[in-house]
């Protein structure tokens, strides 16, 4: 049956109901395709009376982009059943024993809950008529209410209850949040992580003790509840990505959505059968059960001190001093930036006796190093971060950013400079472009602190995105080109998460030449920054790790703060020109993998 109708007319066709269910959905379709060309027609007008090449830019790489994208969707990638069967295990065993701490400490502070038990029973009786006969015999149920005590509890996942844990039991203030209603935005009361953060800070001497009281010392009261909620809720967002239906073929596809996020960075979630997943809640334990198929080799790469180097270009750019830009491309960016800002460390001329000089701890946070500092407050301050928003997110003391960042700023000048750039570029023209001709219009207040971060951030992280998948885009090409063809790359893309990219690659393919191959599109891949006449190229090279599956190996330089049992044989290893290992775990579980203990995926 074909049914030939005007785009006009669908709406009155579809609300008469008079076509079958099939006709029906095929209406919907062509109604969503009209209007998708009608919306294409009406834009590609706008982008033609602008004069500018930002969005004709952005629309044609955008569009490009669904290629390798469909190739990802299409394909998915191998998942472990038996891997991801013993992770389960491991979190529902992790929550369990969480929340049974959890009851216990909260029953000693709020004492057992009174609850009245219905006690229900059946009893045969004979019935009374009107007149004193007896009836038939008939049973009822006679209901017993009993009043008794319980072990309170507390669920980790109700608003309710844990308000009037911490907010009454406890006596801790309330904390508030901005919700989005129907009538408008509106400040309610938050049990949200970070107000159970700002709980575990607080220092109290309990309900019903006078703060002037020197008797009783001040304790941080709530941080073992918060530690413990946060485990919970912790295990349940775990859980709930490990029981994420898989496809037929025990294969995980998930969507990406290409234009998604005004920076240009991917984002991926369920797919249209609802299976999948948003690929950013994957952890790095639980990175195990995604694997190569067998007779294939994992390899995933991503961008080197990227953001770093492209803060180094936009400040460059900006101010002209490239004494940032000059350190990042010192060959040990972290270590150079403690050398600026400790200044009085014992530093020589040796770059690995600078390194040991680096990573010795420092005096005022002994944990961590000189160096770590210096990576984990650099990347926050070169974004306009407050310290005590950066103390927040490292685990670090306020005084101790302050600190840093009077040296850091010190040493880089400029970096305070491009900010106040930022600042004035929004006031005055509410928008930014980045190297690769990306626009971006800021409709905040240009004034406000969240605005300018927002700001500062979207260069360098936009073009972090882009870049990686313009590379992920050329080489999704040459593995399209036939074999014979010299510029064909034998691999196949499994997944992009975020700001890296990963593929597959037969085990009999030589894996330096495609490496080596790959490593040169990063190479040929240059962002130019311009001031004036004068123009810079910047190259940023790809960083590569090979494996079996999609989890670090825990001999790996930097593994974490976890590591797997059995070492993850197959997992990732930093790449350093070869990799003769053999694959010990087989993608497809087999049946007598799930006989006995659980075995490797714990990790401890």
């Amino acid at each position: 049956m074909a049914l030939k109708l005007r785009s006009a007319d669908l709406y009155t066709t579809l609300s008469t109901r008079d076509l079958d269910a099939s006709t029906t959905r095929a209406a919907y379709n062509a109604l969503d395709s009209a209007i998708t060309l009608r919306v294409f027609d009406s834009l590609s007008e706008v982008v033609r009376k602008q004069n500018t090449s930002h969005a004709a830019t952005s629309y044609q790489f955008v569009r490009a982009m669904q290629g390798p994208a469909m190739a990802m969707v299409r394909r998915g990638i191998a998942v472990n059943t038996k891997v991801r069967q013993d992770e389960t295990e491991r979190f529902l065993a992790v929550r369990a024993k969480a929340q049974a701490v959890l009851d216990t400490l909260a029953a000693a502070v709020w004492g057992p809950a009174r609850v009245v038990v219905k006690t229900r029973s059946r009893e045969l009786f004979t019935p009374i008529g009107k007149r004193g006969q007896q009836l038939t015999p008939r049973y009822r149920t006679i209901v017993v209410e009993t009043e008794t005590s319980v072990p309170r509890g507390l669920n980790a996942n109700s608003d309710k209850q844990v308000l009037a844990f911490f907010n009454t039991a406890l006596g801790l203030p309330v904390e508030y949040e901005i919700r989005k209603r129907p009538t408008g935005s509106e400040r309610t009361p938050s049990a949200n992580n970070k107000a159970l953060r700002k709980w575990a800070q607080a220092r109290t001497k309990g309900p019903g003790v006078d703060g002037r009281d020197r008797s009783v010392p001040s304790v941080r009261l709530a941080a073992p509840f918060v530690s413990l909620i946060l485990t919970i809720r912790d295990a349940d967002k775990m859980l709930s990505v490990l029981r994420t239906p898989l496809d037929p073929d025990g294969r995980m596809r998930c969507s990406y959505n290409v234009v998604g996020t005004e920076n240009g960075r991917w984002s991926s979630s369920k797919n249209a059968f609802g299976r999948g997943t948003n690929l950013q809640n994957v952890t790095p334990p639980m990175r195990r059960m995604f694997c190569a198929d067998d007779g294939y080799r994992f390899v995933s790469t991503d961008l080197e001190q990227a953001e770093s180097r492209l803060v180094a270009g936009l400040v460059w750019a900006t101010t002209g001093d490239d004494t940032y830009w000059r350190a990042c491309l010192s060959g040990d960016l972290h270590t150079t930036v403690a050398r600026m800002t400790w200044p009085e460390l014992g530093w020589t001329d040796d770059p690995k006796a600078n390194r040991k000089v680096a990573d010795t701890p420092s005096r005022e946070l002994p944990k961590f190093s000189y160096r770590d500092i210096s990576k984990r407050l650099g990347h926050g301050s070169n974004y306009r971060g407050s310290p005590f928003g950066i103390a927040q997110a490292v685990g670090v003391p306020p005084n101790i950013v302050e600190d840093f960042q009077r040296r850091y700023f010190n040493a880089f000048p400029a970096i305070p400079h491009w900010h106040e750039w930022c600042k004035r570029q929004l006031v005055d023209h509410q928008f930014l472009d980045t190297p690769l001709g990306r626009r971006r219009w800021f409709f905040g207040r240009p004034n406000e602190d969240s605005t300018l971060r927002e700001a500062i951030a979207f260069g360098p992280q936009s073009t972090v995105g882009e870049l990686l998948n313009l590379i992920m885009y050329k080489v999704w090409v040459r593995s399209l080109l036939p074999p014979t063809d010299p510029s064909h790359l034998p691999i196949q893309l499994l997944l992009q998460n975020h700001d890296a990219f990963a593929f597959q690659t037969p085990t009999s393919a030589h894996l330096p030449t495609i490496i080596a191959s790959v490593n040169a599109e990063f190479n040929s891949t240059p962002i130019p920054f311009v001031r004036g006449d004068e123009r810079r190229d910047l190259i940023i090279p790809g960083e590569f790790v090979t494996g079996f599956n999609w989890a670090y190996a825990d001999n790996d330089p930097d593994p974490g703060k976890w590591h797997f049992v059995d070492g993850n044989k197959d997992g990732l290893r930093k790449w350093s020109g070869s990799d003769e290992r053999i694959r010990q775990q087989p993608a497809i579980a087999r049946s007598a993998d799930f006989l006995g203990r659980p075995s490797a995926p714990s990790w401890r």
